[in-house]
């Protein structure tokens, strides 16, 4: 994948992850707070299956995710691609010269009839 050709701003708030999937799904940053609480019950949902991949006995609440202003993890990336089906792109600095692609993708093991 190239460079994008177009960004947009998002406030800094810690909860930048989750005003981006809602700009992407609904067009505003607005709903941003039904996003983190969509992606955190999902989590909840299938714990054991984070808990596991992120090395704890109760992410939701070593990370408390569930808190207005704490910064998603790669996690939450899993758990938003694989809510949605789709990978999720993301466009990051790499060092202090260069920027690459980082994508995650859904989580094959959890049955589609889980969601």
């Amino acid at each position: 994948m190239k460079r994008p050709t177009e960004t947009f701003s998002v406030r800094g708030d810690g909860n930048c992850l989750m005003r981006c999937v809602s700009f992407f799904l609904t067009g505003s940053q607005a709903f941003y707070k039904k996003v983190r609480e969509d992606v955190t019950t999902y989590i909840g949902n299938h714990r054991d299956i984070f808990d596991n991949l992120s090395m704890s006995e109760n992410y939701l609440e070593e990370s408390q995710m569930e808190v207005d202003g704490k910064w998603g993890t790669v996690i939450e990336f899993f758990a938003i691609a694989t809510m949605l089906a789709t990978p999720v792109c993301v466009f990051c600095q790499y060092n202090l010269s260069s920027f690459k692609w980082l994508t995650y993708g859904p989580l094959d093991q959890i049955p589609k009839n889980m969601n």
